[in-house]
């Protein structure tokens, strides 16, 4: 349902070839229509369809700057022909500039409020943020508008299992499969309701029969085989369970790992970062931000994927005190500065006050526009992976507090082996067990030198602890951030208070406090063996049983 291919136009430009091509056009002759346009752009001519056209040739080779580059163009010809902005969001959402691409569709939507494509993926957009309400209200009026496409309806009923609410997302399932049989992400989300509500061999045929086509995805073939493993584990056949989540995480990694070739991943950043902080003595505390935001607090929850931050942060976010962030990425300008290698970090702490303020104020515009009112609140950013961000956070935010999530080691590997992620340079590390483990002990290995180094305020909280002593680990919380104990805290598993969370956590998060997943390890002892020496340092280490 993406519209890429626009609907005959009489936007603006010179060209007397537009009404041929537009003929082509509606006659359903696509490929003639690309053709003549690239043709007439060859001789001189200009024109925002026929940029449009060409647009989508150059997306179909490869050329993704080039599409880009004609369709700011076109966009700049006709800002009014919503086919060409919504083209311009397509473009822009694969180079992950995912702001801009809502600012195109809602171009796109303000001239043509009907136009259910802009809608649909102005939706796909705010997910890809985070933003997954607003995911959510936009799906739902592209169906409104046009209810004969199953896109929309796998995407609520995927968003609808991410909070837990199965009797919704076997509704929009069906919705989709009515339209578009064997529909791999509507199958999905019914294998999702399946095993949470206790129909086991309804899953299993799903998942057979999905497995079983030729034509599934890399990506799809992922994502069922983590539904394998977790049918597996409600059956109790843990063995197979393992070999269902390493097994899709293996051939996925295998799929995805050469595009890191050139770049790296996530560990090669943690090797020169913990060789700069072995070398470097204690780093002296920042000047105190000049610029206000208006929160009146300033905390960082950070950890590593699956150690409990999702939890906190829904307790947190249920403080009438309290804003939270979660899942989204506001320090980019400041890690392309200073995290990329050791000179752009040494620049770090070398920043006068106007740099300091300069960096401070990016920050809080992108909070801002991710959403975020923090005006008179203690404001929460929940990001496990701003651990690797410390010195960012220590130098610029100095009055800062940190909530370091700490969980058993060995759960919260096989929690990783367990998730399902988009993938990264930080999560191609945690789909192999041996690259999981070794990822672990560098990054929190890491973190320690970050301690001895920095001037940070930070508390430790376990998530065992929070969940078989939620109240008073709560307490302790909200104490060390400055605000009072609210009772408030303890509905964030309600339906009413729930928000769609952006981790694979939903789910859990909707049955409330539950110790289900503490030592779950346990039952995948056997399997876990060849990587427990890299873990067991860290499991005594914080104190766990053996």
């Amino acid at each position: 349902m993406d519209g890429s291919i626009p609907p005959p136009s009489g936007s603006p430009g010179a060209s007397s070839t537009v009404p041929d091509v537009v003929s082509l056009l509606n006659r359903g002759e696509i490929a003639d229509a690309v053709a003549l346009a690239c043709a007439a752009l060859e001789r001189g001519e200009i024109h925002s369809l026929l940029l449009n056209l060409r647009a989508f040739r150059l997306e179909q080779e490869g050329d993704a700057r080039g599409a880009l580059s004609d369709l700011q163009r076109a966009h700049e010809l006709d800002p009014e022909d919503p086919s060409v902005s919504n083209a311009l969001g397509l473009i822009l959402a694969k180079h992950d500039r995912h702001f801009e691409a809502m600012k195109a569709y809602d171009a796109a939507i303000e001239v043509a409020p009907r136009f259910a494509p802009a809608r649909f993926n102005k939706g796909f957009a705010a997910e890809a943020v985070g933003h997954l309400d607003l995911a959510r209200q936009c799906y739902e009026t592209a169906v409104a508008l046009d209810s004969r496409v199953a896109e929309p309806f796998v995407q609520l009923a995927s968003l609808a299992v991410r909070r837990g609410d199965m009797d919704e997302a076997i509704r929009a399932a069906s919705e989709a499969l009515a339209l578009r049989p064997n529909h791999s992400g509507a199958i999905r989300a019914l294998v999702a309701a399946d095993i949470e509500q206790g129909r086991l061999p309804k899953a299993e045929a799903r998942l057979e029969a999905l497995l079983g086509h030729d034509d599934v995805s890399d990506h799809e073939r992922y994502l069922a085989m983590g539904l394998l493993g977790e049918l597996r584990e409600r059956q109790l056949r843990f063995v197979d369970a393992y070999a269902a989540f390493v097994n899709g995480n293996s051939a996925y990694y295998r799929a995805n790992r050469p595009k890191f070739g050139s770049q790296g991943t996530a560990l090669s950043a943690i090797r020169w970062l913990t060789d700069y902080y072995r070398a470097t003595p204690r780093i002296p505390s920042s000047p105190p931000e000049q610029y206000r935001s208006g929160a009146a607090g300033h905390i960082f929850l950070v950890g590593f994927p699956r150690s409990g931050t999702t939890l906190l942060e829904q307790a947190l976010a249920s403080h009438p005190a309290v804003t939270t962030m979660e899942e989204k990425e506001a320090l980019s300008a400041s890690v392309r500065a200073f995290m990329a290698d050791p000179q752009g970090h040494a620049n770090l702490f070398a920043l006068d006050g106007a740099a300091l303020e300069e960096h401070r104020m990016a920050y809080w515009r992108s909070v801002a526009e991710y959403g975020c009112a923090v005006e008179g609140k203690v404001f929460v950013d929940k990001l496990p992976f701003h651990t690797l961000k410390l010195p960012l956070i220590a130098t610029l935010f100095p009055s800062a507090k940190i909530l370091f999530a700490v969980r058993d080691p060995r759960d919260v590997v096989l929690g990783c082996l367990r998730a399902r992620f988009r993938v990264n340079p930080y999560m191609i590390e945690l789909l192999r067990p041996e690259d999981a483990a070794a990822f672990y002990s560098a990054y929190m290995n890491l973190a320690d030198l970050y301690r001895q180094s920095l001037s940070l305020s930070v508390c430790d909280v376990r998530h065992e602890n929070l969940v078989t002593d939620f109240d008073s680990i709560c307490r302790t919380v909200c104490a060390f951030i400055g605000i009072d104990w609210s009772e408030s805290m303890r509905a964030f598993a309600s339906r009413q208070q729930v928000r769609a969370v952006a981790t694979p956590s939903g789910k859990q998060l909707a049955r409330g406090l539950s110790p289900e997943g503490i030592g779950r390890w346990q039952k995948y002892a056997d399997q876990l063996a060849p990587i427990m020496p890299v873990l067991v340092p860290w499991v005594d280490r914080f104190g766990y049983d053996r």
